[in-house]
């Protein structure tokens, strides 16, 4: 199990490089306004970090991003619970409208060891879940929020714009 964890790490770090490559090399081919960032994560619920980059020829373009953290609480009954290794994939669609945008997507989770206390039942550790976010950018900064509808779970992003040219 342990293996499968660093497989799926590696697996996230190469499919994000190859997007960054993708996303440079694509933009390169527009003569018109384009967008490439490159933002930091923050889940507060697993004090989870992570990365995520995105791409917009245009109004509209995709985003890729990868976090992991560990869940560690009390339940209300003073139970201790922990989900060890969540691993967060997410993917979406952006939507600029001058220096604002708009986003959606899908996210796919894994999880390693956990021990629920009772508190939280396996079915709502569901792998496969939706997000919609918002955000800006302020000169060759960005911030944006992600909110995950299905697990209640939020993403903080903070970045920079690595290329980002006008109409």
């Amino acid at each position: 199990m342990k293996h499968l964890k660093r497989k799926l790490i590696i697996l996230g770090i190469m499919i994000f490089i190859f997007e960054i490559l993708a996303m440079y090399t694509c933009g390169r081919m527009f003569a018109q306004g384009y967008k490439i960032g490159i933002s930091g994560i923050y889940a507060p619920q697993d004090n989870g970090i992570g990365i995520k980059a995105d791409y917009a020829a245009g109004r509209f373009g995709p985003y890729f991003g990868f976090s992991h953290g560990n869940y560690y609480g009390v339940s209300s009954t003073d139970q201790p619970f922990y989900i060890k290794d969540h691993n967060r994939f997410s993917g979406g669609i952006t939507y600029w409208s001058g220096d604002s945008y708009l986003q959606a997507g899908v996210v796919y989770h894994t999880f390693g060891a956990r021990d629920l206390g009772g508190f939280i039942s396996d079915r709502s550790l569901r792998s496969w879940s939706m997000e919609y976010g918002v955000g800006c950018s302020v000169g060759r900064f960005r911030a944006g929020f992600r909110f995950d509808v299905i697990r209640w779970e939020g993403a903080v992003d903070v970045g920079i714009n690595i290329i980002k040219l006008r109409h």
